[in-house]
């Protein structure tokens, strides 16, 4: 009971996503590879931004995703650009390289996160993360439009009381089931699993080879 509603309010958190209508000329046009970062972004800049989230599709492969021309005009427009990094969406690295902008603020997660490709991507799922990464957010914001501060700070406090909600969950789970043995097929589970104290006991191989599809080492199944 306490797993599913925790995995629900992490979706309901992060997997929403959000799109506002820029208001006039001074909205920060910001581009998100994915919409969970998308939204986080969209709540830290209210009004003052307008979010174009690139993969909003929860059943598309951000590593298997086609940019389109579209895609290239938001990337070329943007004042503002997130992507995860760690070979999760290196398609907007393409993006931005053929746009290149020296007025331009770019937050890659994994670079700020001292991940690199071939660690797993799936950063929005580590609480300690995803705080590390607003906060980036809103000293990026702050420093694109400096005449806001006040205004992103405390949209800053808002986010930071919606997150405690589901970060609070982890923790009570942790507490009463600190050290429970749990398996996944994916490795998608992995960093809130261990942010909730619970002993993952798949293999690495195991998990790689379901998620691609594959038939599993016979060392791994256990």
């Amino acid at each position: 009971g306490a797993l599913l509603i925790l995995i629900l309010v992490v979706f309901g958190l992060l997997h929403y996503s959000h799109k506002q209508t820029a208001s006039n000329s001074g909205t920060i046009q910001v581009v998100a590879g994915e919409n969970f970062w998308g939204s986080l972004v969209s709540q830290l800049g209210g009004s003052k931004v307008h979010v174009t989230s690139i993969v909003s599709d929860p059943n598309a492969d951000p590593h298997e995703y086609e940019s389109n021309s579209s895609n290239a005009r938001a990337f070329a427009e943007a004042n503002y650009v997130i992507l995860n990094g760690a070979g999760y969406d290196s398609w907007g690295d393409k993006l931005l390289s053929a746009n290149p902008s020296q007025s331009r603020k770019v937050l890659t997660v994994a670079t700020l996160l001292g991940k690199k490709e071939g660690d797993n991507p799936h950063f929005w799922y580590n609480p300690t993360y995803v705080n590390q990464v607003v906060a980036q957010m809103e000293h990026d914001l702050i420093g694109i439009d400096p005449s806001d501060s006040s205004y992103f700070q405390q949209q800053y406090k808002t986010l930071q009381s919606s997150l405690a909600g589901y970060q609070n969950r982890i923790v009570s789970i942790k507490k009463q089931y600190a050290g429970t043995q749990v398996a996944a097929t994916e490795d998608i589970f992995a960093y809130l699993a261990n942010a909730a104290g619970l002993n993952l006991i798949s293999p690495p191989a195991f998990i790689q080879a379901v998620a691609e599809g594959n038939d599993p080492p016979t060392d791994s199944v256990v």
